[in-house]
């Protein structure tokens, strides 16, 4: 017997946590019931037209299995996805029907937390975001993962952009195989047709300097000797990628879930990323990587 997973709702974010689970340890057993992954997709890749996790992926790569487990699960985990209402019917927003819907009406107001985001998309798309007589969209709420292994409970917020959720999926991963979470990042980041705007980190610090980079200029905040943030507007995705390695510290083991961010589109070709991600897991214990019967490892520290 190994290490069984057990995860409520389907979707996008069930489907990073369980990439995650299976990328530091290919012997636990993943569960995944009550909602079902059938057209999941995510903002960002249904921006960038990239296709829905099928089947086949979900079942022979990450090894997902359908159904509560057999004999019950060691950690249980719920999972809470955003919404999109458009012309006041929900729906769930990591979904391909759901946002295909933004296309079918005339034009559509986007409104909530990354309106500007998603109404980029729906343009890049072919659609019209904004005008008269539009048909309104919200986004509402945003994930939440709460995991119990029936002692202790943790609840870690995803938000709603990919690069968020990536990151939220891996630290509750490593929680659950009793990985000490290194740095995580909050990011805010506007992929735009003229460029890309972003703020990466906690804004402010003791110190700033607006410096050069690449083909634009971006701030940079530390505190304690540390880069604490990166911001910058209307730059080459080239600025972004270099932007968010300024944050790596040295010690490997601090480097994840921030890595967790190469899954999420805007930093799919960023070779330098899925390299530091591979050698983070080098060095993962031994004993994470081969759980079996009797091993002690908790959760959610």
């Amino acid at each position: 017997m190994f290490k069984k997973i057990a995860v409520s709702g389907g979707g996008y974010p069930a489907l990073a946590l369980a990439y995650w689970l299976r990328f530091m340890s290919p012997l636990v057993e993943i569960y995944v019931y009550e909602g079902g992954v059938e057209g999941a997709t995510s903002v960002r890749r249904w921006g960038y037209g990239l296709g829905l996790f099928g089947e086949r992926y979900v079942h022979d790569v990450l090894g997902v299995e359908a159904g509560e487990p057999p004999g019950g699960a060691s950690v249980h985990v719920k999972v809470t996805e955003p919404s999109l209402i458009v012309g006041g019917e929900r729906r769930p927003l990591f979904s391909r029907a759901s946002l295909d819907s933004l296309l079918e009406v005339r034009c559509v107001e986007v409104r909530g937390p990354w309106a500007r985001q998603l109404g980029a998309y729906v343009e890049r798309k072919g659609g019209i975001a904004g005008g008269d007589e539009c048909v309104e969209a919200r986004i509402e709420g945003g994930t939440w993962y709460e995991a119990s292994d029936g002692r202790r409970t943790v609840n870690v917020w995803g938000g709603v952009m990919d690069e968020n959720v990536e990151q939220a999926a891996a630290e509750v991963a490593m929680r659950i195989l009793g990985l000490p979470p290194g740095l995580r990042v909050d990011m805010k980041i506007l992929d735009l047709e003229g460029g890309v705007d972003f703020e990466i980190g906690s804004p402010g610090g003791e110190h700033t300097a607006k410096v050069p980079m690449g083909d634009c200029h971006v701030r940079i905040g530390t505190s304690d000797g540390n880069v604490t943030s990166v911001s910058g507007s209307n730059c080459r995705m080239e600025a972004l990628w270099r932007a968010l390695t300024l944050l790596l510290g040295r010690d490997t083991a601090d480097w994840m879930p921030l890595l967790a961010v190469v899954r999420s589109p805007l930093f799919a070709e960023y070779r330098l990323l899925r390299g530091l991600l591979g050698l983070w897991r080098k060095n993962l214990p031994r004993r994470v990587l081969q759980i079996g019967e009797g091993e002690r490892l908790g959760i959610l520290a």
